[in-house]
């Protein structure tokens, strides 16, 4: 037993009014250490004849020490208690504490509650056993199902990895255009060189309009096609921010590739003197070039 029961007001019991007060502490020492002794052994409250075996060290080198316990041996000791009610003599068999099984359970009751626990415990392992099997089941078959999805998302993401560095292999459409753009006449004739975020903005608004990379290309090569923009003094009128300024820019030199104009255009009503104003402009600066020089 690991724990013994006692009954609370035991210190202050009228039994030990009978014996003398200046052995009392040592009496009910002795009291408790034979309840520890007889819980520990389980003998269901039986205590051996020797008292020495279970009597606390500090009380035997008190019964040298102290002047009121030198004319008392253990035996006494056991005695006394006995007279006092709370143990009681067997002889030679030892001694007996009184009320023992009253208070604590019996060595017969304890045995059938520890083999009854055993046979308890038995069940609850073989239940939890069986528990762990079902579950050991159904997570193998979580397990299998949640290895699939695993397998899965690694195909996505694999997929998803192989189509981005597909992806960034493949040029964009700016890029494909830009690239065109770049070796066309356009640029040879002192065109633009580099694609600024403003000219890959225009193309790509120009993309989001429904026009393909086709269709930008056929374009480009279309004012290629048209004499009038592509002469020395027209530079303005082929720029890229002319090119691809909107749709309907884009619509009008693309349908030049597929019919290029024959013979340069008539100005419009605002430009009838234009070839008069262009010669009378070279004749000019022709002139002051003469007077620089001289």
């Amino acid at each position: 037993m690991e724990y013994y029961r006692m009954y609370t007001s035991f210190s202050v019991d009228e039994k030990w009014d009978k014996t003398d007060r200046t052995i009392l502490p040592h009496l009910q020492a002795l009291y408790i250490s034979g309840m520890a002794w007889a819980a520990e052994h389980e003998t269901d409250g039986l205590l051996p004849r020797t008292i020495g075996r279970f009597a606390p060290y500090w009380l035997m080198d008190a019964m040298h020490e102290h002047v009121s316990l030198q004319s008392w041996s253990l035996d006494e000791l056991a005695n006394e208690l006995c007279y006092v009610g709370v143990w009681e003599t067997l002889g030679e068999e030892g001694y007996k504490i009184v009320g023992w099984l009253k208070r604590n359970v019996s060595v017969d009751l304890l045995n059938r509650r520890r083999q009854a626990a055993r046979k308890g415990g038995k069940r609850s392992a073989e239940k939890r056993n069986e528990n762990k099997k079902s579950e050991a089941h159904a997570s193998s078959g979580a397990s299998t199902e949640l290895r699939v999805k695993r397998l899965r998302v690694k195909e996505q993401k694999l997929e998803l990895t192989e189509g981005s560095a597909a992806s960034v292999a493949r040029p964009s459409a700016v890029e494909q255009v830009w690239k065109h753009y770049l070796s066309s006449k356009l640029v040879q004739k002192s065109g633009a060189k580099l694609l600024t975020p403003k000219r890959k903005k225009m193309l790509q608004a120009r993309l989001k309009e429904g026009f393909t990379v086709k269709n930008l290309i056929a374009a480009i090569d279309g004012v290629q096609k048209d004499p009038w923009r592509m002469e020395p003094g027209e530079q303005t009128r082929r720029k890229f921010e002319v090119l691809f300024r909107d749709a309907g820019q884009i619509e009008t030199f693309e349908a030049m590739n597929e019919q290029p104009p024959t013979s340069r255009r008539s100005k419009n009503p605002d430009d009838r003197h234009f070839d008069e104003v262009v010669a009378e402009y070279e004749r000019k600066k022709k002139k002051r070039d003469q007077w620089n020089n001289d």
